[in-house]
């Protein structure tokens, strides 16, 4: 049983967003799912901007066994220096987001910034009213605190999974994913029978999983149960050479001045060279393999994390806007959302965490033709999941369905005279719906969940292939089209501050960032195939006969 670990955990990470989000919404009243919807628009790409080191960490591992024979000294190091730059960041994180939790006016602005706005738009309203009283304050710096502190483990657990999925260590990657990811209904379902306010119940479910996973992980590595991971990996956890990780970070800003005459195609190569050697002396040997591996990591992370942050911060832009409009408007995001993950991108994630390990081996070893096969399934699998979000959401059926059952706590606005036009911006006159309510939201639904499932995949793909120069400037340009959409989703009337506009604004980036990676998809399967790579990508895929090599003229995407 124990060879499906990567089965157990990829349906864990599929199946228990499925019922946790509804549950969440179901729980939570409409003031305090506004707090959760508010304080995740901060936390959420705070988190993300650290994100990229689980991907760089597994990708780089990747490369290192398989085009460095197995350098299980680089393994090592890379190991080491991800867990000593996870924690300081993790730390980092924590105590600044403490401190901005502790400042009353900020945090409001952070988890509530439109309830002047809502006092004013709803006079009377004692639900509304009830979200500037001081156990609401104190519950959402309970909240805020518990989550901030989530960080530290949530961090060195992105380094370890990248390298258990890196080295191939599917299975025990797998159950600790499963053993981590579990805990959360577990805490919250067994809760919900107590008295814990829902809120703090979820914060305390969601900081007790990224420990139990961190937890448990670092005792099979440690104990005689991982010890064919260090024979075959060569990690082996130290804290010598966590300190040593740390001393190469603080060396990075003197390494860089030294070379910065150097060109960035050449820094490159020079540094993918020295992550594979390996000095006489072993503590130089690591030294030098860290110091030289931590630009490369840093350089190259910091592309993923601009991508990964802008993807983001685009909808926390429009969460904020939502909020500060009117807490109706954002309470359908908070709808929208709730069912996202059971409409498509569950489903694509496994997709993306395969491609990752599996492209990345392709590419390291110059299979380019399985590497093009493997490419061409996932995107016609990806692509299929497409109708069937469709076909489940926007028949009228389905569509009330969805929209009365992810709203239902609005209900209790429709009991007082005064907070009754809540419940109508919502739900329409009597519940009969109309127009920018929340059943016409949901015919939208279906756009942010085909976008995110797609993006999901063909993101894995252009970190598979280390195309970080192309990735930068996509993200820029995305972030210019975004500009221009929650512009007009904000000015342009009839949809002006309409939840309908804003749903559509926060996914604009990952939908240019599709078709802007899918045609550079295209362009470099077709070069790598030819051996005709450019640019910087060159000295990473040089030409090796493969299936595909013997007609290089073949259309790929003619048969997606």
């Amino acid at each position: 049983m124990w060879q499906f670990g990567i089965h157990f955990g990829v349906t864990a990470a599929v199946v228990i967003p499925i019922f946790m989000k509804p549950s969440v919404q179901e729980h939570l009243t409409v003031s305090s799912r506004n707090i959760l919807q508010g304080a995740e628009a901060f936390l959420i790409p705070y988190e993300e901007v650290f994100q990229f080191v689980e991907d760089i960490v597994n990708v780089k591992i990747n490369y290192d066994y398989a085009l460095n024979s197995g350098d299980m000294e680089a393994v090592n190091s890379l190991l080491h220096l991800g867990i000593t730059g996870s924690m300081l960041t993790g730390v980092f994180a924590a105590v600044f987001a403490s401190i901005l939790g502790a400042i009353p006016v900020v945090l409001q602005a952070l988890t509530n910034p439109g309830l002047p706005a809502d006092i004013a738009l709803y006079p009377g309203c004692d639900i509304v009213m009830a979200g500037a009283s001081p156990e609401v304050s104190g519950l959402t710096r309970i909240y805020w605190m518990i989550e901030a502190w989530k960080f530290i483990g949530a961090q060195v657990n992105m380094v370890i999974a990248g390298f258990l999925f890196g080295s191939m260590n599917f299975d025990v990657a797998g159950w600790m994913m499963t053993a981590g990811l579990s805990v959360i209904p577990l805490v919250w379902f067994t809760g919900l029978s107590t008295s814990i306010n829902p809120l703090i119940l979820l914060a305390w479910a969601e900081f007790s999983s990224p420990y139990v996973t961190l937890i448990l992980t670092i005792l099979y590595l440690a104990t005689p149960l991982g010890v064919n991971i260090r024979e075959t990996t060569g990690a082996s956890l130290s804290c010598s050479k966590l300190f040593q990780s740390f001393g190469a970070l603080f060396r990075l800003e003197e390494e860089v001045a030294k070379e910065e005459g150097e060109s960035e195609a050449s820094q490159h190569i020079s540094d993918t060279e020295k992550c594979g050697r390996v000095g006489d002396n072993e503590e130089e040997g690591i030294d030098e393999v860290c110091d030289s591996c931590v630009k490369s990591l840093v350089k190259e992370g910091l592309c993923i994390m601009c991508m990964d942050v802008m993807v983001q911060l685009s909808k926390s832009l429009a969460t904020y806007l939502a909020l500060a409009s009117d807490a109706a408007t954002a309470y359908q995001l908070t709808a929208l959302n709730s069912y996202l993950p059971q409409y498509g991108m569950a489903y694509t994630l496994g997709m993306a965490w395969g491609f990752k390990v599996f492209g990345t081996v392709f590419l390291s070893i110059k299979e380019y033709g399985y590497f093009f096969k493997t490419a061409r399934v996932y995107l016609v699998c990806t692509f299929l999941i497409v109708p069937v979000i469709l076909g489940t959401t926007l028949p009228p059926t389905f569509n009330a369905g969805l929209a009365l059952s992810s709203g239902e706590n609005a209900c209790e606005y429709a009991h007082s005279t005064q907070c009754v036009q809540f419940f109508t911006n919502i739900y329409g006159p009597n519940a009969e719906g109309g127009e920018f309510t929340l059943f016409h939201t949901f015919t939208v639904f279906a756009f942010g969940s085909a976008v995110e499932s797609i993006f999901v995949v063909t993101r894995a793909m252009i970190i598979s292939l280390l195309d970080f120069n192309y990735m930068l400037k996509s993200t820029a340009m995305a972030t210019v089209l975004y500009i221009a959409a929650i512009v007009v989703a904000c000015v342009v009337k009839p949809f002006a501050k309409r939840a309908i506009s804003f749903w559509i604004a926060m996914y604009i980036p990952q939908l240019v960032l599709v078709l802007l990676f899918i045609g550079r998809l295209h362009t470099l399967f077709r070069r790598m195939v030819k051996g005709d790579v450019k640019g910087a990508l060159r000295s990473r895929f040089k030409q090796k006969t493969t299936p595909f090599a013997a007609d290089p003229d073949s259309d790929w995407s003619a048969s997606l």
